[in-house]
């Protein structure tokens, strides 16, 4: 039971990173930028989710096959309906003019999720043990960091500031401790590979989603005049890189406490 909790988690945390991380907030800055359309952030969220197969092929999945897909499908639909009320909230960033425009886009992209996950692994083969690549580990950090910070804490403090409650503060500033949660998620004592290439590899993608998120709360368009603000960028700026300031010392520090003998010689770090 625990191991499917933590399936959905994962998989509702990833979902909300790939339609933010790779969809809403470049698609949102495009249209700041004056060379997209304001709803362009809709039309690329139904096919974010499906870069979820980039590291969690369905190959790799544990049998059945259907009560895996399942779980990823309850936890793909969750965060759906998490990022349609936190739109309802007020959220510009997601280019609609309703939140019912939200919830057909989003929707979309969750059926062609379970259509194609259905379809790939219809062979029924599995591989447990796919050698992961450097460039979808950072495609997964990236994706978590963006997924933590907003799916975990960010979107239940904005849901809960509209309710009207002053515990909305808890999960706000909890947002600070992003890279702690990444790192109990994804702790150094299971990097492969060479550690101090896979740990620059993480403190690069980690930071990148942290400046974007910085980026997007920071400026601003009015749809109806087209006019830029730029809001308070030193608090954004601060803020975001310095969770990401936390996470690269605990990282580091974990990294240096690691028994090396425990890994493949590692020959960046000669």
């Amino acid at each position: 039971m625990v191991e499917f909790f933590k399936l959905f988690v994962h998989t509702y945390v990833y979902w909300v990173g790939l339609i933010l991380g790779f969809a809403i907030f470049p698609g949102y800055l495009l249209f700041v930028a004056g060379v997209a359309p304001v709803n362009i952030p809709l039309w690329l969220a139904p096919l974010a989710g499906l870069l979820l197969f980039v590291f969690d092929s369905p190959s790799t999945w544990d049998r059945p096959l259907w009560h895996a897909l399942l779980i990823r499908a309850c936890g793909a639909g969750f965060a759906t309906v998490a990022l349609v009320a936190f739109d309802a909230t007020g959220a510009t960033c997601l280019g609609s003019h309703h939140w019912c425009e939200t919830l057909v886009s989003l929707g979309l992209g969750w059926i062609a999720f379970i259509v194609v996950a259905g379809w790939v692994s219809r062979d029924g083969s599995s591989q447990n043990d796919v050698p992961v690549h450097e460039g979808k580990e950072a495609i997964r950090t990236f994706t978590a960091w963006v997924g933590i910070c907003f799916g975990v804490f960010y979107i239940p403090a904005t849901v809960l500031a509209a309710s009207g409650t002053l515990l909305m503060v808890i999960p706000l500033f909890g947002t600070f401790l992003t890279g702690l949660v990444l790192l109990i998620a994804d702790p150094p004592t299971r990097w492969s590979q060479t550690r101090l290439f896979v740990l620059w590899m993480r403190l690069c993608s980690s930071g990148a989603a942290a400046l974007l998120l910085a980026v997007a709360g920071t400026v601003h368009r009015d749809t109806r005049t087209h006019e830029v603000f730029i809001g308070d960028w030193q608090e954004n700026l601060i803020f975001h890189m310095g969770a990401w300031g936390l996470y690269v010392a605990v990282a580091g520090v974990a990294y240096l406490m690691h028994d090396p003998s425990h890994e493949p010689y590692d020959n960046l770090s000669r």
